[in-house]
């Protein structure tokens, strides 16, 4: 998944927690087994989420502490849910993984707009 060059750290994590939500979206064909494009969405959405969950731990995030807690919770969500994929998808999982990613993501420009 590209990230456009020139963009700050929140705006890149943004982007790419769209894309994953609108990849995610395009494959939900609601089908048990799962087919290869969600498993494929659902790779790059961990992906993402891992790339996240390292950043909040790194001595560089300079978000606050509650910040980095929500962000680790919702992280150990992501992991625990995306897992639990390979026995089937649950429609309500797979939108409140849409919606995360989307709500994160808008979290994270508003963000970036009030440091301003």
């Amino acid at each position: 998944m590209a990230e456009p060059d020139g963009m700050s750290l929140a705006k890149a994590q943004a982007f790419r927690l769209t894309q994953c939500a609108l990849a995610l979206d395009r494959a939900n064909d609601g089908g048990v087994p799962v087919s290869k494009a969600l498993t494929n969405a659902l790779l790059d959405n961990l992906e993402t989420w891992v790339a996240m969950k390292t950043f909040v731990d790194s001595e560089s995030c300079a978000y606050d502490d509650m910040t980095k807690g929500n962000l680790a919770r919702l992280c150990a969500y992501v992991f625990d849910k995306t897992l639990a994929f390979r026995d089937g998808v649950a429609p309500e999982v797979l939108n409140s993984l849409i919606n995360l990613n989307f709500q994160i993501a808008e979290g994270l420009l508003e963000g970036e707009r009030n440091r301003r």
